[in-house]
């Protein structure tokens, strides 16, 4: 009997329950900010817009960032451990690091740095609010966010597509195979229809039923 807390198929099941929703719920988050609470803000002077989008991402970062790398394991167990489903599977964690490498990469370069720094400085928020800089750079965080938000997406229908397949197919994970019967002699295996084999490649061929009778002669 196993000594592990959780077996490989609780362990899937588990992957799959974080695999599966959680980049749902990244995608309606995304959808959330871009959609209906910055757009409100390109209006504002950058006073008012720039410490609000500040706050958005200090705080929206405390639950995205450990959501993407959880997702992100979870599908990479998925595509490790089904090797039926390893294009389906690692397709998903791709899109999940793509989503986790965009925001720096990206993001950060193109909007959010200066939006910080304009957060933190009287002067820069009143030039900002006069050559319209701000409003700018709230539109551009906008769009690049629904990148973000379609990277999500893209994980969770391949994830939903490949648990599907996986119930509809019966997909089951790797197993390590056991090695064949290792003794010297003629190994003779009875199965449980009373058909015998003789030889250690069609032993090892067919398997032992756990009904099987193994029978070792010397030579």
């Amino acid at each position: 009997m196993s000594t592990s807390i959780l077996d490989s198929r609780q362990l899937l099941q588990a992957a799959k329950l974080i695999a599966v929703p959680l980049p749902f719920a990244l995608a309606g988050y995304s959808y959330a900010f871009s959609q209906n609470a910055v757009p409100p803000l390109y209006d504002q002077p950058a006073e008012v817009s720039t410490p609000i989008i500040k706050h958005i991402y200090t705080n929206g970062a405390k639950v995205v960032v450990p959501s993407n790398l959880l997702s992100l394991v979870a599908t990479s167990y998925l595509a490790w451990k089904l090797p039926a489903q390893r294009n389906t599977w690692a397709t998903a964690a791709a899109s999940l690091l793509g989503l986790i490498v965009w925001t720096p990469l990206v993001m950060h370069k193109s909007n959010i740095n200066r939006l910080l720094d304009i957060s933190n400085s009287k002067a820069l928020q009143e030039r900002a609010t006069a050559t319209l800089e701000a409003r700018q750079l709230l539109v551009r965080w906008v769009r690049e966010n629904y990148v973000r938000m379609a990277l999500s997406l893209t994980a969770g229908i391949v994830a939903v597509r490949a648990t599907l397949t996986a119930e509809l197919y019966g997909v089951k994970p790797a197993e390590k195979m056991e090695s064949p019967l290792k003794s010297e002699g003629i190994v003779l295996v009875r199965s449980a229809s009373g058909r015998f084999w003789s030889t250690l490649t069609n032993v090892t061929m067919y398997g032992l039923d756990a009904q099987d009778t193994v029978v070792r002669e010397p030579y």
